[in-house]
């Protein structure tokens, strides 16, 4: 079987540099060239230590023949994301080029890899804004807006993964924040999910493993998996794609195929 039927799949990373260069590492270690990470990314780039740890996993990746791909949280500087998708160069897919091994979903995309259809979407609600301060540590542009929800479903077509920061509705989280936000944020998840029809749904911002919840999108339904946060060990697996299976953290020796 060849790598490129196998990629890595994270939750969120907060810009945890020794924890991503671990994953990176493990993910050459394990021949797969591709990592997805879902979200909270750490794209603090208004500070120096930001830049760095783009440049330290860049640097890892190129000398590791691996490649990072992520959709943006809401916990990043969305002014930057922003500016980087209206004015940096793209690859043929359509990511934006952060770095020559830092590829980003530009808020919303679809692409094919090896005749599978993927689909990423970034975005979501941060609870906790009223404890941040505008344009240090929180932005305006967190959220995947309606419009943006209305072109997904006119322009996007039926697709076997994924991969956002937020979740659909469904989410089993005993703890859930019910604010009007965050509910509509989900009420539009579920939205795209219904569009998009994923055979498998991968997602993080919740900090916590919830596997192989059911959404109602797919027949008989998407297969929706919450990854917990960097330095856990459910906060990353192996999705492949030959034969649509996703084996969550080392040693768990229960892939669910799709």
């Amino acid at each position: 079987m060849s790598s490129v039927d196998r990629i890595m799949i994270c939750g969120d990373w907060h810009g945890n540099t020794r924890w991503v260069v671990k994953m990176i590492e493990k993910a050459a270690h394990n021949h797969l060239a591709k990592i997805i990470q879902c979200g909270d990314f750490g794209i603090w780039t208004h500070r120096e230590d930001g830049v760095k740890y783009l440049d330290v996993i860049n640097e890892t990746c190129r000398d590791l023949g691996v490649k990072v791909y992520f959709v943006p949280g809401n916990h990043e500087n969305w002014d930057h994301i922003t500016w980087w998708i209206q004015n940096y160069p793209r690859d043929k897919k359509g990511f934006v080029l952060l770095r020559t091994h830092i590829l980003m979903v530009p808020k919303y995309l679809q692409w094919v890899w090896n005749d599978k259809q993927f689909a990423g979407v970034g975005g979501a609600v941060s609870i906790d804004r009223e404890w941040r301060i505008p344009a240090v540590s929180w932005w305006q542009g967190e959220q995947l807006g309606q419009l943006d929800v209305i072109n997904i479903q006119e322009s996007f077509v039926e697709t076997d993964y994924l991969f956002s920061h937020d979740s659909p509705t469904t989410v089993p989280h005993p703890q859930l924040k019910t604010d009007p936000d965050s509910q509509a944020h989900r009420q539009r998840m579920d939205e795209v999910g219904k569009a998009l029809k994923p055979k498998l749904w991968f997602h993080g911002h919740y900090h916590k493993w919830m596997p192989d919840y059911a959404f109602p999108a797919f027949d008989p339904f998407t297969h929706v998996w919450g990854l917990d946060m960097d330095g856990t060990t459910y906060s990353w697996g192996v999705l492949d794609t030959n034969v649509n299976t996703f084996t969550p953290g080392p040693g768990v020796a229960h892939p669910h195929v799709a």
